[in-house]
């Protein structure tokens, strides 16, 4: 696998928007307003954020690679809410447990949270 490594700033798109461009890469889309409020809650969290993303397709699709130490808790606390999703989740209500294993680097999310280039501004390869 290639990896190339992008730097940009987070800026997600709507959860109605999210949803039809996750149908169209042929992911599991859960449609329903508890899973939009909690993408909504995540995405607000990080958004404005710069950030590094790694791309194994080439520069379509993206995963948060690093960020800067400054905004560690706000990355934090978007992975939590995100753990909440109750398909995907494997925190959901266990914040002590999440906190703990975050604060060891022990934490792994289950699957990689994917963002589109519509997802990032000011996006350029980095290498």
């Amino acid at each position: 696998m290639n990896l190339t490594l992008w730097r940009g700033i987070l800026e997600p798109v709507s959860a109605a928007e999210n949803n039809k461009i996750s149908k169209q890469r042929g992911c599991v889309v859960l449609n329903d307003e508890k899973s939009d409020r909690l993408y909504e809650e995540a995405m607000d969290i990080v958004r404005g954020i710069e950030m590094d993303f790694a791309s194994a397709d080439n520069g379509k699709t993206f995963c948060i690679a690093n960020y800067k130490d400054e905004d560690r808790e706000k990355i934090k606390k978007f992975f939590y809410t995100m753990e909440q999703d109750e398909m995907f989740g494997t925190y959901i209500n266990e914040w002590d447990r999440f906190n703990e294993d975050w604060d060891a680097d022990k934490y792994e999310p289950e699957g990689c949270i994917v963002f589109s280039r519509q997802d990032i501004k000011n996006l350029e390869k980095v290498k």
